[in-house]
């Protein structure tokens, strides 16, 4: 199995920059640590969007 191309270090600068600038957005869900085991079922049928944070 081949390892997952991260891309260069010029090309990681010019997300970090686009980051920065506003014009990427990440979208991050949070949940309690009682709600694990839903965010999980959630998860592995595609039904979370973008970041699942579980928050202890």
């Amino acid at each position: 199995m081949a390892a997952p191309y991260w891309g260069s270090r010029a090309e990681l600068i010019e997300v970090v920059d686009l980051a920065r600038s506003g014009a990427l957005r990440a979208h991050v869900e949070t949940f309690g640590l009682d709600e694990t085991p839903e965010v999980y079922e959630r998860f592995h049928h595609g039904q979370i969007k973008g970041f699942a944070v579980i928050v202890p």
